[in-house]
């Protein structure tokens, strides 16, 4: 028998019980709440009184209000009870149990191949609806996706017998060919020009059997609009040198303090006198016997490009 439950089902006794009653109702309010099994199915109860009395009873069937049981279970006895007493649908070690009981032990699962008369059983995309198949349209839809064993090897020895494969131009199925099958484990696929169509066989070639002179013939990959290799490279460094060297020309490489200036200021006066653009102090005398006299000297910071040579810094 299945186990079937519901959330929150309590109620009271809607009239006393005696321990022979297979019957007890409950409020007709909380009458929902319990389920209403099928056959072959029931649903655990427990009933307590204020007094602690309490009796564990199997519910068979429901009728509105009215719930068919099966007294004294899981070790209780069969009591009475008054209206008003508690009856709670619990998850008891029965009804546990009989949950458990419908799970396949290991031991019990078939190792051997399914038959074509065995199903299958999956969840729905999309939605919680199960589903079942057949084994054996299971494995013909496969057959629709999937190489058999002997397409396989078919394949592996490059006959590709039984398949529809890519069609050269023109029609007709490609040719399929092994080249080097003895050689380097590493290979190239590739298209054979022949017999008037283009790509007409299929070739799988080992890299250590391809010829390099094609590139390495005159007006080919060593030679550009008739100048070899090494005019090229020749133009290449040639070109560089001379990036390098105009990149080189137009950095700053040596400075100095050139030219020379001097200003005097005069005894018991102010006097204010501007040196040229460019200019700065870089000596200043006083004169011993008088004070007032000085005499500041200016030159002016130059720097050196190899191109352009000694302009004045900020000059250039």
């Amino acid at each position: 028998m299945a186990v079937v439950l519901t959330n929150n089902a309590t109620s009271l006794l809607a009239a006393a019980i005696a321990a022979e009653d297979t019957t007890l109702s409950v409020t007709n309010s909380d009458a929902g709440k319990y389920p209403n099994p099928g056959a072959g199915q029931w649903f655990p109860l427990t009933i307590v009184d204020n007094a602690g009395n309490m009796e564990i009873v199997k519910a068979t069937a429901r009728n509105g209000a009215i719930i068919t049981i099966e007294r004294a279970q899981e070790g209780t006895t069969a009591k009475a009870f008054a209206a008003g007493a508690r009856v709670d649908l619990r998850a008891t070690i029965g009804a546990l149990n009989d949950i458990g009981a419908k799970t396949v032990a290991e031991s019990e699962i078939r190792t051997s191949a399914p038959s074509d008369e065995d199903f299958i059983v999956g969840v729905g995309a999309g939605s919680a609806s199960v589903f079942k198949m057949a084994v054996s349209v299971f494995k013909s839809a496969l057959t629709t996706i999937f190489y058999d064993k002997t397409e396989i090897n078919n394949i592996v020895k490059g006959t590709m017998d039984g398949r529809a494969y890519p069609r050269r131009v023109g029609g007709g199925a490609l040719n399929f060919n092994w080249s080097g099958k003895s050689g380097n484990p590493t290979w190239l696929w590739g298209f054979k020009t022949g017999d008037g169509v283009e790509g007409q066989d299929m070739f799988v070639y080992s890299p250590g059997q391809l010829s390099v002179n094609y590139a390495s013939s005159a007006g080919n990959a060593n030679s550009v609009g008739g100048q070899t290799q090494a005019q090229i490279w020749a133009q290449i460094e040639n070109r560089a040198a001379a990036f390098a060297n105009d990149r080189k020309n137009a950095c700053v490489t040596d400075t100095r303090f050139a030219g020379y200036v001097e200003g005097i200021s005069g005894a018991h006066s102010v006097e204010w006198w501007n040196p040229p653009s460019g200019y700065v102090a870089t000596a200043h005398r006083k004169a011993v016997s008088n004070s007032y006299v000085s005499n500041i000297a200016y030159r002016q910071p130059q720097i050196y490009i190899a191109n352009i040579g000694w302009r004045a810094f900020g000059g250039w």
